[in-house]
């Protein structure tokens, strides 16, 4: 992910723009939150789910630095099973203790 860029691929980055937009739209604007009939989470519920959702992310690169400074070969494929399933247990953890 830091090698190559974060903002390198234009279409990438504006598909995700889009998508954040209608998120926010669907999940903060009262008519089209309940047309999906959602209701509004506390301000904390929210800050959890951002954190889990890159947990994963940031959990993988850690994971790729760690085998690649240690030499070891395909650190990408080292990082997404130990990451994978790091990952799984921390957010099963937190998600189970919080709901």
């Amino acid at each position: 992910l830091f090698s190559t860029g974060i903002f390198t691929n234009q279409k990438l980055n504006l598909a995700a723009l889009v998508s954040v937009i209608l998120m926010v739209c669907v999940l903060f604007f009262p008519p089209v939150s309940h047309m999906f009939g959602l209701t509004v989470l506390p301000p904390g519920m929210y800050g959890t789910g951002f954190a889990m959702a890159f947990f994963p992310v940031i959990m993988l690169e850690l994971v790729k630095a760690l085998a690649s400074s240690r030499g070891l070969e395909r650190p990408a494929k080292i990082a997404r099973s130990l990451g994978f399933w790091i990952s799984w247990v921390v957010c099963s953890l937190i998600g189970t203790s919080i709901f």
